[in-house]
C-alpha cells in the first residue's frame, strides 16, 4: 500500500457505529461485534509492484483497470474480467475477538469503481482480437453494491481509447507487472 498506518489519513464518517451479532450454525449468538462506519480514503495503492491510481490522484491515467466482476443478471458464480475506472480507494477496520478472547483489529482495503457497460448485441463493433482489445460502451453501469471491490479482485491495468468510435471505448489489455 502507498500509506503508512501511522499517518493521519482523511476519514469519512457515516452513521453511528452498528452492533452486529455473529450467530453460529445452531442459532446461538457467539459474540457481538461493533462495526464502525468510519473509512480512510486513499488516492493510490500498489499491488505487487503495480501502482493503481484513483480519480482523486494527481494523475488518473492508471485508474483504468480490468477486474473480476460477478454478473448478477446471470445465474452463475463465475467471474468475468470487465473494465472499470477506480473512483477512490478506502480501507476499513473491524475489531473482533480471536480464539484467545483478545480484541484483534483487521483492516480491509477496497476500491470504489464504476463498471463500463457491455455493448448492445446489435452493435457492429465488439472486438479486435488481433490487437487483444474489446469494445465497451462509453457509459457506466448503474451504481450498485458490486461497485465496492476488494483490491485483490483487481487483475491488471488497461489502456483505453475513450469515445474513439460512436458511443464506444476501445479497451486494450495491458500486461501485469509483478515485482517485489
Amino acid at each position: 500500500m502507498c500509506f503508512n498506518p501511522d499517518d493521519d489519513l482523511p476519514y469519512i464518517y457515516g452513521k453511528d457505529e452498528e452492533i452486529t451479532e455473529m450467530i453460529n450454525l445452531s442459532g446461538n449468538v457467539v459474540e457481538t461485534v461493533v462495526v464502525d462506519h468510519k473509512i480512510a480514503k486513499l488516492k493510490s495503492v500498489s499491488i505487487l509492484g503495480q501502482k493503481y491510481n484513483s480519480l482523486e490522484a494527481t494523475s488518473f491515467r492508471s485508474s483504468y483497470i480490468q477486474a473480476y466482476f460477478r454478473d448478477t443478471s446471470q445465474n452463475t458464480v463465475d467471474h468475468q474480467l470487465r473494465p472499470a475506472q477506480i473512483q477512490f480507494f478506502f480501507r476499513h477496520s473491524i475489531s473482533i475477538l480471536n480464539n484467545n478472547n483478545q480484541l484483534q483489529t483487521t483492516t480491509f482495503t477496497f476500491a470504489y469503481v464504476r463498471w463500463y457497460k457491455e455493448l448492445n448485441s446489435e452493435s457492429l463493433v465488439t472486438t479486435f482480437d488481433t490487437i487483444n482489445s474489446k469494445c465497451y460502451s462509453n457509459t457506466f453501469t448503474d451504481p450498485s453494491v458490486l461497485d465496492i471491490l476488494p483490491i485483490h479482485n483487481i487483475h491488471s491495468p488497461i489502456g483505453i481509447y475513450l469515445n474513439k468510435l460512436k458511443n464506444c471505448n476501445i479497451v486494450i489489455t495491458l500486461p501485469r507487472r509483478i515485482t517485489e
